[in-house]
């Protein structure tokens, strides 16, 4: 992944790599944390398994991201009825945080109102904090080129059901089949 993902992701006039799922965005950074871990954009992903798709030709070439679960941050509450609700509806779990320094987290309201109390002080954390997901159960992706086949809103809820079966059912088969669809897709031109 370190590979695909290595810089320039962003030129001053495109990010041509995307990912793709449920919420499709340019990825503009890419960081090792550890053996398993990366950083994609804001999203902490403890890899679990890689699979490159190849297709005609590049333009319907993809990557499939699968990730394990990782422990929640023990900033919100663990209720195990509303993570299912969540599951249900979107096919996984996350949770969002403030790194503060990069070292102290913070719950995401208080990221968004730009500070936190830290040993009870109240410190101001705009400009010296990021955006952190992390995914409470797996979760699964697509990284494609941005003018990808893939980029098409009528094709948006399947795919999301190709990645909600592929967390359920042998994987393999489903992007096989994820595969086949992509290759009937019409390219996407940009204008």
């Amino acid at each position: 992944m370190a590979r695909l993902l290595q810089q320039p992701l962003k030129f001053s006039d495109a990010a041509p790599i995307w990912w793709w799922r449920d919420g499709n965005l340019d990825i503009q950074r890419f960081a090792q944390i550890d053996a398993s871990v990366v950083l994609i954009n804001h999203d902490e992903l403890k890899i679990r398994r890689i699979a490159a798709v190849p297709g005609a030709t590049y333009k319907w070439n993809f990557v499939y991201v699968e990730v394990d679960a990782m422990e929640p941050t023990g900033l919100y509450e663990a209720d195990p009825d509303r993570l299912e609700e969540r599951i249900k509806m979107s096919g996984y779990a996350a949770e969002e945080y403030g790194l503060y320094a990069g070292s102290h987290i913070f719950n995401r309201g208080e990221y968004d109102d730009g500070g936190t109390y830290i040993d009870g002080v109240y410190v101001d954390t705009t400009g010296n904090s990021t955006l952190r997901v992390r995914y409470l159960t797996p979760y699964n992706f697509i990284i494609a080129p941005q003018d990808s086949p893939v980029n098409n809103m009528e094709f948006d809820s399947v795919l999301v059901s190709y990645m909600n079966r592929a967390l359920n059912e042998d994987a393999k088969l489903v992007i096989e089949e994820l595969s086949r669809e992509v290759a009937q897709l019409p390219l996407h031109l940009i204008k």
